[in-house]
């Protein structure tokens, strides 16, 4: 028999409760780690030292203004991506994807990313977590923008996202009051006609990941088409043998500060580096790594520009290539 409303409004609560409540847990102890230098984190901490001081170096021989001239340069980048077993009705079919927004980490950047995808239309919206600048703290100060944006983004299906490992789980409620499915180890169905895609959203893999993600994608694995939205790619090998189409994620900035050519600095990645920026696949699973829309450590960028990206699916042998305007 069939769940009742009444019974599937209790079972999504208790979920939401079961996983805020743990990752709270986990969001403190980062943070007791990262203040203590604790379980590893002294290398982190290191790192990011090295990184602010970079900076400075930065500033001293006139590069840093340059950098962040270059943060604000959002670029919107069209490309068609070759999906497997997609559905007729979902042939065609835009996800606007956006991540690493970061709406603090540069002054007026809600503004200019909502001037930007104005007139953008595209059939689902895809944010792929990490809404805030610094991984602790306060975090209000980003509805404002996302507000601003939200206002913009013309998505016939609605918005769709996942947290961060810069987020908090506090932020949940606040980000779905603005009219965002928040995906928290769960799944939607998107409908057109009798064809069905669904949508699968975890939890951050890089710092968050728990066994409700992994039972999330188990629960999934088998036929139909579905995309994951989670905020790295290191959740690869666990994605592709649950049977996901298509793989959307953020979290590495596509590198941020790049070698000429684009080759990157760091990836903030664990497992995955080659999934770092751009189109890939892995076996028969596509994937789309978005440099991002914001910054971390540092407002700077080089030879990384930040990325607003309208991804259009095709069947696999239909594939065309990517233009940006």
């Amino acid at each position: 028999m069939m769940p009742s409303p009444t019974q599937l409004r209790e079972t999504t609560a208790r979920h939401r409760h079961q996983w805020a409540r743990r990752r709270a847990a986990m969001e403190q102890a980062d943070y007791r780690n990262w203040r203590l230098g604790t379980n590893g984190y002294w290398r982190y901490r290191i790192k990011h030292q090295a990184i602010l001081v970079f900076g400075r170096l930065l500033k001293l021989v006139g590069l840093y203004r340059y950098g962040y001239h270059n943060a604000r340069q959002l670029v919107i980048q069209q490309r068609d991506v070759a999906v497997q077993g997609l559905p007729e009705a979902f042939q065609g079919y835009r996800i606007l994807h956006l991540s690493d927004l970061h709406l603090d980490s540069i002054k007026g950047l809600g503004a200019l990313l909502a001037g930007r995808i104005a007139g953008l239309s595209c059939d689902l919206c895809a944010i792929t977590g990490d809404f805030r600048y610094g991984r602790h703290g306060q975090y209000r100060q980003v509805f404002p923008p996302l507000a601003r944006i939200l206002s913009r983004v013309e998505a016939a299906d609605g918005v769709f996202a996942v947290l961060g490992n810069h987020d908090t789980q506090a932020m949940a409620e606040g980000i779905e009051a603005l009219g965002i499915r928040l995906l928290t180890n769960e799944s939607e169905t998107v409908r057109r006609g009798v064809h069905v895609m669904r949508v699968v959203g975890v939890d951050d893999p890089h710092d968050y990941y728990t066994e409700q993600a992994e039972a999330c994608l188990k629960a999934e694995a088998g036929p139909g088409f579905k995309v994951l939205l989670a905020h790295s790619p290191e959740l690869y090998r666990a994605a592709a043998d649950s049977g996901i189409g298509l793989y959307l994620c953020g979290h590495s900035h596509g590198g941020q500060i790049c070698l000429p050519g684009g080759r990157p600095l760091m990836t903030y990645l664990n497992t995955g580096k080659r999934f770092y920026r751009g189109l890939w696949r892995f076996g028969s699973m596509a994937g789309h790594t978005s440099p991002g829309c914001g910054t971390a450590k540092i407002p700077i960028r080089f030879n990384c520009p930040p990325e607003v990206t309208v991804l259009t699916l095709r069947p696999a042998e239909t594939v065309g290539k990517g233009r940006r305007r």
